[in-house]
């Protein structure tokens, strides 16, 4: 069998070959070529097919290696959401707060000059203090399972070439790997302490996949108010209303600080007449706070709506919930400093809640060191000589809220400006209470509560028990022989007053006035 390859050619050359193929089948011609056999030809023989080269410009193809996609540096935050022992941003009292053993720790972040620092908590025995050791301290003490501890905050550093690192001896190419290495080769830390158990999350600390926003309410002192739904055990699908910091703001970081101070204070607080914090927020900017959603709207708007039908035994109730929630607020330690009308929130059964405690500070005794925005029309004379604020300075601002409940939502100092509503407080002139307030309440309130010393005022159990002792005394005395058939008549009437009230709502940042301690000479 012949079997020969030829290249690209013409039809004459072709014509040629095949001449050529023919004489050396039948023995005329011998190959010349060392590549070309001679063979007895079989009678199948099929002629060599011509094969032609494909242009290289189709068979080559340009190929250049794959590049690594560009990732955007992450920020080691990320690799702690997921950690057991992750609390976001709170604070550091919180922080220790939480820490009650020897090795429990829990991992928490800090802004400090526009550079976020990743921080380590954790519980340390004090018998590795030396200050703690002292000459015949008994062996007991030394090893106690459950001694006294400390909490030392510890900062987890990164250097130039991106390496994180506690301590100079070790350092790592993550935040995870450095914790993976403490939790597990706790033996090795030259600081006297061990990661042995991570702080689990409480139930009020909330991820932002568990907060789900409905629609905007308003604006705060803080920034956006919006209703939110909470998705958590114990909270599923519960409505919420949610307070956020705003971004943007060149105060932002001061807002921050002020609404975790505010959740601080929630925090502590169960009773009937205060509304209920369910939780915050803290794993990023902004921060949020989650507060019980009471959907009928805050007492002055109701009675700015709904005065007129409104029997005077409900009114002296509104006023007996402010009273014994504001005695709760001053049983915990806690001053108000905005206690309103607007700040009182009903619920569906039509008691009332004392609210806002962006104001609120902890303590018996507070004195103003810087400026603040504060509702100036409310405030006792000594907040305004001294700026000196008190647990009976709420019940001067008591006696107010108790003007608003029984002159239909009107403001104190109505039409007044700012200039003549402070030369009033301080001149002792305060609102006339309307006549629909009844006489014996009428003569606590001018006599007592706004007294212009602190001295004369009664307390809020003072205040409470007073009108205990007025309701129960209407409820005796009665023209009507249920509250229910009073309101019934109420309904009746047609609101013929309605037509002079002109009043209307009044925005919270227009009652709000900067108010800045004064230095006195003393030349």
């Amino acid at each position: 069998m012949l079997r020969r390859w030829f290249g690209r050619g013409d039809a004459g050359e072709e014509k040629k070959e095949q001449a050529t193929i023919e004489r050396m089948e039948k023995g005329l011609e011998k190959p010349d070529a060392p590549n070309v056999t001679v063979t007895d030809a079989p009678t199948d023989f099929v002629p060599p097919r011509r094969i032609v080269r494909e242009d290289e410009s189709e068979m080559h193809e340009l190929i250049e290696p794959n590049k690594a996609p560009e990732t955007v540096p992450t920020h080691p935050a990320e690799y702690l959401k997921p950690w057991k022992g992750y609390h976001g941003y709170i604070g550091d009292f919180e922080a220790r707060c939480a820490i009650r053993h020897d090795g429990q720790y829990l991992i928490r972040l800090e802004d400090v000059r526009g550079q976020t620092n990743i921080l380590i908590c954790v519980g340390e025995p004090l018998r590795h203090d030396k200050r703690w050791r002292r000459p015949g301290m008994p062996k007991e003490a030394e090893e106690d399972p459950d001694p006294v501890i400390r909490v030392r905050t510890h900062v987890v550093e990164k250097d130039k070439r991106g390496y994180f690192s506690i301590e100079d001896d070790y350092c790592f190419e993550s935040v995870e790997d450095l914790l993976g290495f403490y939790v597990f080769h706790g033996e090795k830390w030259k600081l006297a302490a061990q990661l042995r158990y991570a702080v689990p999350r409480r139930n009020f600390e909330f991820r932002p996949r568990y907060i789900e926003r409905k629609k905007k309410l308003g604006s705060g002192i803080y920034g956006d108010v919006f209703l939110a739904a909470i998705n958590y055990p114990g909270f599923w699908n519960e409505q919420a209303v949610g307070k956020a910091v705003k971004q943007g703001r060149t105060n932002s970081a001061e807002l921050s600080r002020k609404m975790i101070e505010e959740g601080r204070i929630l925090l502590n607080l169960s009773h009937p007449n205060v509304v209920q914090m369910y939780g915050w927020c803290l794993d990023n900017h902004p921060f949020m706070l989650l507060l019980q959603y009471l959907p009928d709207g805050s007492l002055d708007l109701f009675l700015l709506e709904k005065f007129e039908y409104t029997s005077l035994h409900h009114l002296v109730q509104f006023a007996l919930d402010a009273a014994q929630g504001l005695a709760y607020i001053h049983s915990q330690k806690i001053i108000h400093r905005n206690i309103s009308a607007r700040s009182c929130l009903l619920t569906r059964k039509g008691n009332v809640k004392i609210s806002d405690f962006e104001l609120s500070v902890k303590g018996c005794y507070y004195r103003m060191r810087k400026a603040e925005r504060l509702p100036t029309r409310y405030v006792a004379p000594e907040s305004l000589i001294c700026f000196v604020f008190i647990a009976k300075s709420d019940c001067y601002t008591f006696g107010n809220l108790l003007f608003e409940i029984f002159s239909g939502g009107t403001i104190p100092y109505e039409n007044l400006p700012s200039d003549e509503i402070r030369e009033n407080i301080l001149c002792g002139i305060t609102n006339k209470l309307p006549s629909r307030t009844p006489d014996s309440l009428v003569k606590f309130t001018e006599e007592r509560i706004w007294g212009y010393t602190f001295i004369e005022r009664p307390n809020a159990n003072e205040i409470v028990d007073f009108l205990e002792n007025l309701l129960k005394e209407m409820k005796d005395k009665a023209k009507v022989a249920t509250v229910g058939e009073e309101d019934e008549e109420l309904n009746r009437n047609e609101a013929k007053s309605r037509k002079n009230r002109l009043h209307c709502k009044v925005r919270r940042e227009d009652l709000l006035e900067e108010f800045c301690p004064m230095q006195v000479s003393t030349a």
